[in-house]
Protein backbone atom coordinates (compact mmCIF):
# COMPACT_ATOMS: atom_id res chain seq x y z
CA UNK A 1 0.00 0.00 0.00
CA UNK A 2 2.60 2.68 0.23
CA UNK A 3 3.24 4.60 -2.63
CA UNK A 4 6.43 4.77 -3.26
CA UNK A 5 6.27 0.27 -3.27
CA UNK A 6 3.84 0.31 -5.32
CA UNK A 7 4.88 2.94 -7.59
CA UNK A 8 8.24 0.27 -8.08
CA UNK A 9 5.88 -2.61 -8.15
CA UNK A 10 4.06 -0.70 -11.55
CA UNK A 11 7.30 -0.53 -13.42
CA UNK A 12 8.81 -4.06 -12.25
CA UNK A 13 8.77 -6.98 -15.28
CA UNK A 14 7.20 -9.33 -12.74
CA UNK A 15 4.24 -9.31 -10.27
CA UNK A 16 4.11 -8.70 -6.82
CA UNK A 17 1.31 -10.93 -4.87
CA UNK A 18 0.22 -11.34 -1.55
CA UNK A 19 -0.60 -14.51 0.98
CA UNK A 20 -3.51 -14.67 3.00
CA UNK A 21 -0.94 -13.34 5.88
CA UNK A 22 -0.46 -10.39 3.72
CA UNK A 23 3.50 -11.97 2.85
CA UNK A 24 4.84 -10.92 -0.36
CA UNK A 25 5.33 -12.61 -3.33
CA UNK A 26 7.21 -12.56 -6.55
CA UNK A 27 5.25 -14.11 -9.51
CA UNK A 28 7.98 -15.13 -12.51
CA UNK A 29 5.98 -15.71 -15.34
CA UNK A 30 5.87 -18.35 -17.61
CA UNK A 31 8.95 -18.46 -20.18
CA UNK A 32 9.34 -20.64 -23.75
CA UNK A 33 11.25 -23.01 -21.94
CA UNK A 34 10.50 -22.76 -18.07
CA UNK A 35 7.28 -22.52 -16.09
CA UNK A 36 5.92 -19.84 -13.66
CA UNK A 37 7.81 -19.07 -10.46
CA UNK A 38 6.90 -18.17 -7.27
CA UNK A 39 9.68 -16.70 -4.69
CA UNK A 40 9.44 -14.85 -1.33
CA UNK A 41 11.69 -11.91 -0.88
CA UNK A 42 13.97 -13.43 1.35
CA UNK A 43 14.75 -16.25 -1.38
CA UNK A 44 15.33 -13.81 -4.29
CA UNK A 45 17.86 -12.03 -1.45
CA UNK A 46 19.49 -15.60 -1.07
CA UNK A 47 19.93 -15.92 -4.74
CA UNK A 48 21.85 -13.11 -4.91
CA UNK A 49 23.92 -13.99 -2.23
CA UNK A 50 24.80 -17.29 -3.30
CA UNK A 51 26.45 -15.87 -6.22
CA UNK A 52 28.82 -13.58 -4.16
CA UNK A 53 29.31 -16.92 -2.63
CA UNK A 54 30.02 -18.31 -5.85
CA UNK A 55 32.21 -15.46 -7.33
CA UNK A 56 34.23 -16.04 -4.25
CA UNK A 57 34.85 -19.50 -4.35
CA UNK A 58 35.96 -19.23 -8.05
CA UNK A 59 38.66 -15.89 -6.87
CA UNK A 60 39.95 -17.63 -4.10
CA UNK A 61 39.37 -21.63 -4.13
CA UNK A 62 38.26 -21.76 -0.87
CA UNK A 63 34.14 -21.63 -0.55
CA UNK A 64 32.98 -19.10 2.54
CA UNK A 65 30.78 -20.55 5.39
CA UNK A 66 30.73 -16.87 7.31
CA UNK A 67 30.01 -13.41 6.22
CA UNK A 68 28.71 -9.84 7.39
CA UNK A 69 26.66 -7.72 5.50
CA UNK A 70 25.46 -4.18 5.03
CA UNK A 71 22.36 -3.04 5.53
CA UNK A 72 20.55 0.82 5.61
CA UNK A 73 20.47 2.36 8.95
CA UNK A 74 17.16 2.45 8.98
CA UNK A 75 16.22 -0.97 8.48
CA UNK A 76 14.07 -2.05 11.49
CA UNK A 77 14.00 -5.57 13.11
CA UNK A 78 12.16 -7.49 10.77
CA UNK A 79 14.07 -6.16 7.76
CA UNK A 80 17.09 -7.22 9.67
CA UNK A 81 15.78 -10.35 10.27
CA UNK A 82 14.95 -11.21 6.77
CA UNK A 83 17.99 -10.54 5.68
CA UNK A 84 19.82 -13.27 7.92
CA UNK A 85 16.88 -15.56 6.69
CA UNK A 86 18.44 -14.79 3.46
CA UNK A 87 21.66 -15.65 4.31
CA UNK A 88 20.65 -18.89 6.17
CA UNK A 89 18.96 -20.46 2.63
CA UNK A 90 22.17 -19.24 0.76
CA UNK A 91 24.12 -21.67 3.37
CA UNK A 92 26.02 -18.41 4.91
CA UNK A 93 25.87 -18.03 8.17
CA UNK A 94 25.92 -14.09 9.07
CA UNK A 95 27.63 -13.59 11.70
CA UNK A 96 26.78 -9.88 12.06
CA UNK A 97 24.87 -7.10 10.24
CA UNK A 98 26.43 -4.00 9.88
CA UNK A 99 24.64 -0.45 9.16
CA UNK A 100 26.00 1.02 5.96
CA UNK A 101 26.86 4.56 7.16
CA UNK A 102 29.11 3.07 9.88
CA UNK A 103 31.00 0.50 7.07
CA UNK A 104 31.39 3.58 5.15
CA UNK A 105 33.08 5.27 7.97
CA UNK A 106 35.35 2.38 9.64
CA UNK A 107 36.57 2.27 5.05
CA UNK A 108 37.44 6.16 5.45
CA UNK A 109 38.43 5.74 9.19
CA UNK A 110 40.78 3.22 7.89
CA UNK A 111 42.17 5.64 4.85
CA UNK A 112 42.63 9.05 6.46
CA UNK A 113 43.45 8.01 10.31
CA UNK A 114 40.73 9.92 11.94
CA UNK A 115 39.53 8.54 15.26
CA UNK A 116 37.06 10.69 16.80
CA UNK A 117 33.89 13.44 15.09
CA UNK A 118 31.08 14.16 13.74
CA UNK A 119 30.49 12.74 10.35
CA UNK A 120 28.50 13.29 8.01
CA UNK A 121 27.50 10.20 5.40
CA UNK A 122 25.78 10.54 1.59
CA UNK A 123 24.85 7.91 -0.01
CA UNK A 124 23.88 8.56 -3.71
CA UNK A 125 22.94 5.49 -5.59
CA UNK A 126 21.20 3.98 -8.08
CA UNK A 127 17.98 4.14 -6.54
CA UNK A 128 17.92 5.58 -3.19
CA UNK A 129 19.49 8.82 -1.45
CA UNK A 130 20.54 7.96 2.13
CA UNK A 131 22.36 10.73 4.22
CA UNK A 132 23.21 9.72 8.24
CA UNK A 133 25.61 11.32 10.49
CA UNK A 134 27.18 9.01 13.28
CA UNK A 135 29.31 10.21 16.23
CA UNK A 136 32.62 8.49 16.31
CA UNK A 137 35.10 7.73 19.06
CA UNK A 138 37.57 5.20 18.28
CA UNK A 139 35.73 2.39 17.93
CA UNK A 140 32.60 3.45 18.44
CA UNK A 141 29.96 4.07 16.03
CA UNK A 142 26.63 5.40 17.19
CA UNK A 143 24.21 6.64 14.05
CA UNK A 144 22.46 9.69 15.68
CA UNK A 145 20.30 10.37 12.48
CA UNK A 146 19.27 9.19 9.12
CA UNK A 147 17.07 10.86 6.41
CA UNK A 148 16.93 10.64 2.81
CA UNK A 149 14.78 10.11 -0.42
CA UNK A 150 13.84 6.77 -1.47
CA UNK A 151 12.57 7.75 -4.49
CA UNK A 152 15.77 9.65 -5.86
CA UNK A 153 19.12 7.67 -6.87
CA UNK A 154 21.34 7.42 -10.22
CA UNK A 155 18.35 6.06 -12.33
CA UNK A 156 16.51 9.32 -12.36
CA UNK A 157 19.50 10.82 -14.25
CA UNK A 158 19.70 7.59 -16.85
CA UNK A 159 15.91 8.34 -17.43
CA UNK A 160 16.70 12.37 -18.45
CA UNK A 161 19.74 11.12 -20.47
CA UNK A 162 17.33 8.44 -22.38
CA UNK A 163 14.85 11.21 -23.00
CA UNK A 164 17.49 14.05 -24.20
CA UNK A 165 18.79 11.22 -26.69
CA UNK A 166 15.21 9.83 -28.03
CA UNK A 167 14.35 13.72 -28.57
CA UNK A 168 17.93 14.20 -30.53
CA UNK A 169 17.26 10.88 -32.30
CA UNK A 170 13.27 11.86 -33.14
CA UNK A 171 14.49 15.53 -34.42
CA UNK A 172 16.68 14.28 -36.86
CA UNK A 173 14.30 11.40 -37.60
CA UNK A 174 10.62 12.72 -37.68
CA UNK A 175 8.16 9.94 -37.08
CA UNK A 176 10.11 7.28 -35.40
CA UNK A 177 9.65 6.50 -32.08
CA UNK A 178 12.07 4.21 -30.39
CA UNK A 179 10.39 3.59 -27.19
CA UNK A 180 8.23 0.95 -29.15
CA UNK A 181 11.53 -1.36 -29.63
CA UNK A 182 12.00 -2.77 -25.91
CA UNK A 183 15.37 -4.03 -27.32
CA UNK A 184 16.61 -0.44 -28.45
CA UNK A 185 15.75 1.13 -25.51
CA UNK A 186 17.32 -1.38 -23.33
CA UNK A 187 20.66 -0.78 -24.91
CA UNK A 188 19.92 3.22 -24.88
CA UNK A 189 19.49 3.06 -21.25
CA UNK A 190 22.71 0.68 -21.12
CA UNK A 191 24.64 3.68 -23.05
CA UNK A 192 23.20 6.31 -21.50
CA UNK A 193 24.27 4.76 -17.80
CA UNK A 194 27.62 4.70 -19.23
CA UNK A 195 27.89 7.75 -20.39
CA UNK A 196 26.97 9.35 -16.85
CA UNK A 197 29.47 7.65 -15.51
CA UNK A 198 32.11 9.04 -18.16
CA UNK A 199 31.18 12.59 -17.63
CA UNK A 200 32.20 12.58 -13.99
CA UNK A 201 35.66 13.03 -14.96
CA UNK A 202 35.21 14.26 -18.94
CA UNK A 203 33.97 17.39 -20.10
CA UNK A 204 31.64 15.61 -22.74
CA UNK A 205 30.79 11.37 -23.43
CA UNK A 206 29.85 10.09 -27.26
CA UNK A 207 26.61 7.66 -26.99
CA UNK A 208 26.91 5.51 -30.31
CA UNK A 209 24.77 2.56 -31.12
CA UNK A 210 24.44 1.17 -34.56
CA UNK A 211 20.99 0.47 -36.48
CA UNK A 212 19.66 1.82 -32.99
CA UNK A 213 16.18 2.47 -34.68
CA UNK A 214 14.74 0.80 -37.76
CA UNK A 215 18.22 0.32 -39.20
CA UNK A 216 18.96 4.04 -38.42
CA UNK A 217 22.52 4.72 -36.47
CA UNK A 218 22.20 6.98 -33.52
CA UNK A 219 25.54 8.76 -32.93
CA UNK A 220 24.96 11.68 -30.21
CA UNK A 221 27.92 13.68 -27.90
CA UNK A 222 26.89 15.13 -24.63
CA UNK A 223 28.96 18.05 -22.96
CA UNK A 224 28.88 18.03 -19.69
CA UNK A 225 27.44 21.63 -18.88
CA UNK A 226 24.73 20.34 -20.68
CA UNK A 227 24.44 17.11 -19.03
CA UNK A 228 24.45 19.10 -15.63
CA UNK A 229 21.37 21.67 -16.87
CA UNK A 230 19.04 19.02 -17.65
CA UNK A 231 19.67 17.26 -14.48
CA UNK A 232 19.42 20.46 -12.77
CA UNK A 233 16.28 18.74 -11.11
CA UNK A 234 17.69 16.48 -9.57
CA UNK A 235 20.56 18.21 -8.45
CA UNK A 236 18.63 20.58 -6.50
CA UNK A 237 17.53 17.80 -4.50
CA UNK A 238 20.09 16.28 -3.27
CA UNK A 239 21.33 18.76 -0.32
CA UNK A 240 17.25 18.33 1.09
CA UNK A 241 18.22 15.37 3.24
CA UNK A 242 21.35 16.70 5.14
CA UNK A 243 19.11 19.85 6.10
CA UNK A 244 16.95 17.34 7.03
CA UNK A 245 19.43 14.84 9.10
CA UNK A 246 20.71 18.14 11.06
CA UNK A 247 17.53 19.06 12.39
CA UNK A 248 17.01 15.31 13.69
CA UNK A 249 20.23 15.65 14.95
CA UNK A 250 19.74 18.65 16.45
CA UNK A 251 23.09 20.06 14.73
CA UNK A 252 24.31 22.45 11.98
CA UNK A 253 27.15 22.65 9.36
CA UNK A 254 29.73 23.63 11.77
CA UNK A 255 29.19 20.62 13.98
CA UNK A 256 30.56 18.23 11.28
CA UNK A 257 33.96 17.27 11.33
CA UNK A 258 33.78 15.06 8.12
CA UNK A 259 32.12 14.28 4.89
CA UNK A 260 31.64 11.07 3.27
CA UNK A 261 30.45 10.83 0.08
CA UNK A 262 29.17 6.86 -0.73
CA UNK A 263 27.67 5.81 -4.08
CA UNK A 264 28.18 5.34 -7.54
CA UNK A 265 25.82 8.59 -7.92
CA UNK A 266 28.71 10.57 -5.51
CA UNK A 267 31.01 10.92 -8.65
CA UNK A 268 28.96 13.23 -10.56
CA UNK A 269 31.12 16.69 -10.22
CA UNK A 270 27.31 18.80 -9.80
CA UNK A 271 26.62 16.15 -6.97
CA UNK A 272 29.94 16.86 -5.02
CA UNK A 273 29.75 20.00 -5.89
CA UNK A 274 26.18 21.03 -4.21
CA UNK A 275 27.25 18.64 -1.15
CA UNK A 276 30.44 21.14 -0.23
CA UNK A 277 28.62 24.35 -1.27
CA UNK A 278 26.06 23.78 1.89
CA UNK A 279 28.62 23.70 3.46
CA UNK A 280 30.44 27.06 2.33
CA UNK A 281 32.88 24.59 0.94
CA UNK A 282 34.41 24.73 4.78
CA UNK A 283 34.71 21.11 4.46
CA UNK A 284 35.80 18.93 1.31
CA UNK A 285 34.21 16.02 0.92
CA UNK A 286 36.57 12.58 1.97
CA UNK A 287 37.19 11.03 -1.30
CA UNK A 288 40.89 8.56 -0.82
CA UNK A 289 37.97 5.35 -0.73
CA UNK A 290 36.40 4.75 -3.91
CA UNK A 291 32.52 5.70 -3.34
CA UNK A 292 31.38 2.96 -5.13
CA UNK A 293 33.35 0.30 -2.69
CA UNK A 294 33.50 2.16 0.69
CA UNK A 295 30.89 -0.23 2.28
CA UNK A 296 31.79 -3.19 1.00
CA UNK A 297 35.66 -2.13 2.12
CA UNK A 298 34.60 -1.29 5.45
CA UNK A 299 32.83 -4.57 5.91
CA UNK A 300 36.17 -6.20 5.01
CA UNK A 301 38.01 -4.12 7.67
CA UNK A 302 35.15 -5.01 10.60
CA UNK A 303 36.02 -9.11 9.13
CA UNK A 304 39.88 -8.34 9.47
CA UNK A 305 39.40 -7.02 12.78
CA UNK A 306 37.16 -8.70 14.42
CA UNK A 307 38.78 -11.67 13.32
CA UNK A 308 41.68 -9.94 15.41
CA UNK A 309 40.09 -9.43 18.40
CA UNK A 310 39.15 -5.92 17.89
CA UNK A 311 35.99 -4.44 18.94
CA UNK A 312 33.60 -2.24 17.50
CA UNK A 313 29.96 -0.78 19.48
CA UNK A 314 27.50 0.46 17.50
CA UNK A 315 27.42 -1.89 14.23
CA UNK A 316 24.07 -3.18 14.04
CA UNK A 317 21.97 -0.50 16.31
CA UNK A 318 18.56 0.33 14.36
CA UNK A 319 17.90 4.07 13.52
CA UNK A 320 13.86 5.41 14.61
CA UNK A 321 12.08 8.33 13.66
CA UNK A 322 14.09 7.97 9.64
CA UNK A 323 12.68 11.11 7.81
CA UNK A 324 12.13 10.39 4.49
CA UNK A 325 10.65 11.76 1.18
CA UNK A 326 9.42 9.71 -1.59
CA UNK A 327 9.56 10.76 -5.79
CA UNK A 328 9.89 14.66 -6.72
CA UNK A 329 6.81 15.99 -5.32
CA UNK A 330 7.44 18.91 -2.76
CA UNK A 331 3.85 17.74 -1.07
CA UNK A 332 5.00 14.04 -0.64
Amino acid sequence: GDEDVEKLFSAAPFKIDFTDEDYPIIKIPAAKNDKAREYKPEQISAQVLGEVVRIVKNKTGKEPDECIITVPAYFNDLQRQSTKIAAEIAGIKCNKLVNEPTAAAIAFQDAVKFDNGTVLVFDFGGGTLDVSILNVEGNKFIVKAVAGNSSLGGEDIDVILVDEMITRFQRKNPGKDPRSNKRSMAILKQKCEEAKCQLANAVEARITIAAFFDGIDLDETIKRARFEFICDEIISQVTDPIEEALEEAGLTTDDINHIILVGGSSHIRAVSKAVSEYFDDKIKPLTTVNVSEAVAIGAAIICDKTIKGMVYDGLESEVTGRRVTGGHDDDD
